[in-house]
């Protein structure tokens, strides 16, 4: 016997489903812009919860999701009939703030995505002036003492790993990428914040790069 029991009614007529205390109920409706979810399962206490998500439709995937949760909707639904002031005024108070939100969104919809704008340029030209910082640094002598030691301690890295050993073995190929990019933190530290951890690890590899291909034009006196 099944414990839930659902329906659904569209132009080809009705389907229903019914549903275990263990495998529960889902079900969803939906426009192109906005999907109602709601779920139903049975509590290991012995009652039944109910949660309602609203939520983006197909068109609409970055919108965020809001749920009600009930943890007895059969005591829920059974208090909201019994004719209690109390509650009726909680209800009614329920359906006016839905009946705010309706009636104030659009004119709320268009401040937060003015303000979105307004947030996504500044933080546009915050970009574009680290991004300035972050070259003249670089260009300059501090910048390029900083490089010029790194560019070293990569270079005697690779060296190494292509040195032949007694035997006359070696990496005849490029290498040292890995080993060269474990020196990530410490090139972040040495800008002193003009370079993230990821650029540090990409001037790295370039540089490496740079590296195993001079070595590989025999650019590089031993």
């Amino acid at each position: 016997m099944a414990h839930f029991y659902g329906g659904v009614q569209g132009q080809a007529g009705e389907a229903t489903r019914m549903g275990s205390q263990r495998s529960g109920m889902r079900s969803y409706i939906q426009t192109w812009t906005a999907r109602i979810q709601t779920s139903l399962w049975h509590a290991s206490d012995g009652t039944d919860c109910a949660t309602v998500t609203f939520t983006g439709g197909p068109s609409s995937s970055d919108v965020s999701s809001r749920s009600i949760s009930i943890d007895d909707v059969n005591m829920f639904v059974k208090a909201l009939s019994c004719g209690d002031p109390v509650i009726d005024r909680k209800w009614d108070k329920v359906v006016e703030l839905i009946g705010q939100i309706e009636a104030e969104a659009e004119e709320r919809c268009k401040r937060a995505e003015e303000q979105q704008d307004r947030d996504r340029r500044k933080a546009e030209k915050e970009q574009r002036r680290k991004e300035r910082a972050r070259d003249q640094w670089v260009n300059s002598d501090d910048g390029k003492q900083v490089f010029t030691a790194f560019y070293e301690k990569v270079e005697k890295i690779v060296r190494e790993m292509r040195q032949p050993d007694e035997d006359g073995h070696g990496l005849s190929g490029p290498t040292g990428w890995g080993e060269a990019k474990e020196l990530a933190p410490e090139l972040e530290k040495a800008c002193a914040g003009h370079l993230t951890r990821y650029e540090a690890r990409e001037k790295l590899w370039d540089m490496a790069t740079e590296v195993n291909d001079a070595i590989d034009r025999n650019q590089f006196v031993g």
